[in-house]
């Protein structure tokens, strides 16, 4: 159980280094801080179930999110490319 909000991704790196799961579940990432943790638990090979509110595009949208579904990235091609 996360005391207070602020301390959510403590919480979660902190649950990864003294116990292991296979799977964490957590209960709304909502800020920068949550998303580089649950990547920071990713890459270590712990599954993730977490709830963000808010729908794909949203997500895509929201700059301190979009690192949940892999980032967005901008590219430029030329007029050869885009045939």
């Amino acid at each position: 159980m996360v005391p207070s909000i602020g301390m959510q991704e403590n919480v979660m790196i902190e649950c990864l280094q003294n116990h292991t799961p296979d799977v964490l579940v957590i209960d709304e990432i909502g800020r920068k801080k949550e998303v580089m943790a649950a990547l920071t638990v990713k890459q270590r090979g712990v599954r993730i179930v977490a709830s963000a509110h808010g729908n794909l595009v949203d997500l895509i949208k929201n700059k301190e999110l979009n690192g949940l579904i892999g980032g967005v990235e901008s590219v430029l091609i030329g007029d050869e490319e885009a045939k």
